[in-house]
């Protein structure tokens, strides 16, 4: 029964950790509800565990507004439901050097007719 739940949070997505993210998200849910007890209760799931994820969560989104990357008044990534892009995340950490972002830099020079050759 439990390996059916876990089936229905990450059938949409077919990856484990993506399920973990739903159920996350679910649970998050619950508790604004006022019915998170309930909610892992029903999914199999551990309120401990998902409070310690939702601490270390925290102390992530600190770290990254630490450094730079979230602006100070914003309270989430406007990308925070693109599942493509967290899947994408994942991967790359779970496999370095699967991708890479290539920079390219645009040589702007200014040349006359004369120096042109083909």
């Amino acid at each position: 029964m439990a390996d059916q739940k876990r089936f229905e949070f990450g059938v949409r997505d077919c990856s484990d950790h993506m399920a973990y993210v739903h159920a996350y998200d679910g649970w998050l849910d619950a508790k604004k509800e006022g019915t998170a007890l309930d909610y892992c209760w029903n999914n199999f799931l551990s309120p401990q565990t998902l409070e310690a994820i939702h601490s270390l969560r925290r102390q992530f989104k600190d770290l990254i507004r630490e450094s730079g990357f979230l602006n100070g008044t914003a309270n989430e990534n406007n990308d925070h439901n693109c599942f493509e892009l967290l899947g994408g995340v994942i991967c790359s950490g779970l496999y370095p050097r699967v991708a890479a972002v290539l920079v390219m830099f645009l040589l702007v020079m200014s040349f006359s007719q004369s120096m042109l050759m083909f």
